[in-house]
C-alpha cells in the first residue's frame, strides 16, 4: 500500500496547475485545481494492470475508476485543504493524506471481494 501512497506522492508534486511565486521560488497550487487534478489521475495509481486492487480484487478498469473517483471526493470532502498549497512544504503531505484515506476506503469497500492468494493476503509483498 506504501508504494501506491509514493506514486500519488509523485503526481502531487508534478500537478499541471502549479504556479511559481517569483519572490520565494516556491510551487503554490490552488486547491481545487490541485484537488481536481489529483482525482483525475488518482485512477491511473490506483487501477493500473498488475496493481494491487486490480490483482487481489474482482474489479474491472472501469468499476475501479468510478470507485476511485467516489472514494476521492469523499475523501477531499473530510479533509481540509489551504487555498494555496505550497507544493514544495506540503504536497508530500497532502498526498499521503489523500492517497492513504483512498486506499484505506477502498481496501474497506472491496475486502468481501478480496481473494485468497498470498500476494494478497500479505501487504509487505507490495512494498
Amino acid at each position: 500500500m506504501k508504494r501506491l501512497v509514493f506514486f500519488l506522492v509523485f503526481y502531487s508534486l508534478v500537478a499541471g496547475f502549479v504556479t511559481a511565486n517569483e519572490s520565494k521560488k516556491r510551487m503554490l497550487a490552488n486547491r481545487g485545481k490541485w484537488q481536481s487534478y489529483i482525482k483525475k489521475n488518482m485512477s491511473s495509481v490506483f487501477c493500473h494492470d498488475g496493481g494491487y486492487f486490480r490483482s487481489c480484487f474482482p474489479i474491472d478498469l472501469s468499476e475501479c475508476k468510478t470507485s476511485v473517483i467516489k472514494t476521492s471526493q469523499d475523501c477531499f470532502s473530510s479533509m481540509k485543504f489551504p487555498d494555496k498549497i505550497d507544493l514544495d512544504r506540503h504536497g508530500i503531505y497532502f498526498g499521503s493524506k489523500v492517497g492513504y484515506c483512498v486506499g484505506q476506503k477502498l481496501e474497506s469497500d472491496l475486502q468481501n471481494r478480496k481473494s485468497r492468494d498470498s500476494k494478497c493476503v500479505d501487504p509487505r509483498k507490495w512494498l
